[in-house]
Parts: C-alpha cells; structure tokens; sequence
C-alpha cells in the first residue's frame, strides 16, 4: 500500500491548464469572464469568511479543467482547481474585520477613516501611500470616491515620481517595514489576482474591461460587509453570554 510519510509525498494529475491561457479556454467555450468571476469569489470567501488563504494564487497553481454545466453546482462549465497548497495562512477574525473596514473606508473615500485603518491595520500614517498600494490606484481616484469605477490600475515610473518626490522609495520602505507579515503575503496576494484579471480581458474592449472592474469592486465591496456583519454579530453574541 502507498502511503504519505515524511519521504513519500502523494501528488494527484489534474487535467487542464492555467487559468490565463485564453485560447485554452475558448477551445472549450470557457467565458474569461467566469473564470474571472469564479477566482474573485474564491479568494473574496478565503479572505473574509473562512479566514484561511491560499497565498500563492499566480496563474500556474490556478488551473481550468472542463466539464459539463450540468455537473457542476456553480453552473459554468468548469472546475477551477487550486495547486500547490504549501503557502497558506490563517487570517483571524480581528485581521478580517480591520481589512474589511479598510476596504470599506476606500470605497467611500473616506480619508480620516483610511487614516484610522491605516493605523490599526498596518502600523502606519502614511495612509495614501499605503491606500495606493493596497488597491493598485491612484489617491486621487480612491479620495474622489471613484473607485468603483476606476478601470486602469495606478501605472508607476519610479524615475518619474521619483524626481517629484525623492523620499518616496525611503517611503514605500518605511510603510512595507510596519506591514504585519501575514499583510504582506495578503497584499502579494491581491496583486497576483490583479495580474490574473488582467490577462483574461487583456483582449476585450475598454468598454468590457471597465464593466469587468466594477464587478470586481462590487463583489469585494459584498464580502467586506459580510465580514463586518460578522464580527459585529460575534460581538453581540460574546455580549449577550457576558
């Protein structure tokens, strides 16, 4: 009998191919835009419900395997298979709560609340900076309460804004050294979805690529306030037992 030890590592064969590979998927009559849907609800149920997160989500541990519309619960006509489960972390409750209020905090533009969550997130006061990297877009999007509509992310030339703002590398450096270690693989991670929903409407027309985006923002915005109902229900609960 083959069995698991320290030695013997027991892998399984999945068939299909990264998820990124557009014309892999339109040789089956797999919609980029489900897959797309499909990982955002993912990782969106990994990060503010279950608080278990797979932190290496880059295209090639993504895969998509066909299979009939009928024999799937979530009705598309594939399986999205997630590989190499070796870089997961737990996310506590707490984590969720300020990361979901953070979220909710740029969605409205509210800067004194993206000050305050800044702060108890992430150790820091450079709020726009940190508000900047976290959501891939420029301050000036996320202040105006634009983000829901954004469609291009933030496009850096370190020369460029380097030569407007020399302290920015040493800034960049002083927020990433107060980010907690399990933020920093959560941002790692948001970046990698960012690059994957990229490629799967590289193609499409800007009008497709900005309905796209506001799907993505509408879904996070959903599974933020979910996160926020429950702690405030698990508040309640911890109350009423006190």
């Amino acid at each position: 009998m083959v069995r698991a030890t320290e030695r013997v590592l027991i892998m399984e064969y999945i068939a299909g191919r990264r998820c990124d590979d557009l014309d892999y998927l339109r040789r089956h009559g797999i919609d980029p835009a489900h897959v797309s849907r499909a990982v955002g609800h993912i990782f969106a149920e990994m990060t503010f419900v279950h608080g278990f997160l797979h932190c290496d989500p880059h295209p090639g541990n993504l895969f998509v395997r066909p299979r009939a519309r009928a024999d799937t619960a979530h009705g598309y006509n594939f399986d999205l298979v997630l590989l190499d489960h070796g870089l997961y972390r737990q996310l506590t409750p707490r984590f969720r709560y300020e990361y979901a209020e953070m979220w909710r905090a740029l969605m409205k533009g509210d800067a004194d609340q993206i000050r305050h969550w800044s702060r108890r997130l992430a150790g820091t006061d450079l709020y726009r900076l940190f508000a900047v990297i976290l959501t891939g877009q420029n301050w000036s999007t996320i202040e105006t309460q634009s983000l829901a509509r954004a469609s291009e992310p933030a496009q850096f030339s370190l020369g460029a804004l380097t030569e407007k703002q020399p302290d920015l590398l040493r800034q960049i450096a002083d927020v990433l050294s107060t980010v907690p270690p399990v933020l920093l693989l959560v941002l790692k991670t948001n970046d990698l979805l960012r690059m994957i929903d990229q490629k799967l409407f590289a193609d499409q027309p800007a009008g497709v690529q900005r309905r796209a985006q506001l799907q993505s923002w509408l879904r996070l915005s959903h599974y933020c306030l979910v996160a926020i109902r429950d702690a405030h229900m698990a508040d309640a609960g911890r109350t009423g037992t006190g």
